[in-house]
């Protein structure tokens, strides 16, 4: 069973390059947009991909998704 997400944000945060918006935590899974370098992101939960990366789930433009943590910075 996985764990709820938070949906409200927590924080703000910038892309420091340009990057996917995924499904779901993890390269693996299909991409929602890309966001361009110097987005600004509400960074609303932390996920442990399977790897064992961070990555942050976030709403950009109207959309929720997921982004990796080391590529968004507050």
């Amino acid at each position: 069973k996985s764990a709820c997400l938070r949906v409200t944000p927590e924080k703000t945060g910038k892309v420091s390059t340009a990057l996917h918006l995924r499904q779901n935590a993890g390269v693996t899974y299909k991409s929602i947009c890309v966001m361009p370098k110097g987005a600004t992101v509400q960074i609303c939960d932390t996920k442990a991909a399977a790897s064992g990366a961070e990555w942050d789930y976030v709403l950009y433009d109207g959309k929720y998704g997921f982004a990796s943590a080391k590529y968004i910075h507050s």
